[in-house]
């Protein structure tokens, strides 16, 4: 706790507040990676119950579109 009030009163409350939106994002990031990796593995199994293949959802889309 010392370190941090020394840093903040040697350098200021700005670099103190760049450490801390860096830390923030790194954390938040990893988070969202991780969901999104979730999803991801969630969408491949629904994909592979439902047995669809890319190239019948390209068949789909282009059949629905003109």
């Amino acid at each position: 706790m010392e370190d941090m009030v020394k840093l903040i009163a040697d350098n200021g409350i700005s670099v103190v507040c760049v450490c801390f939106m860096i830390y923030y994002i790194l954390i938040s990031q990893k988070e969202t990676n991780r969901t999104l990796q979730e999803v991801s593995k969630t969408l491949t199994a629904i994909v592979t119950v439902l047995g669809l293949k890319e190239e019948d959802i390209e068949h789909t889309k282009r059949n629905i579109g003109g």
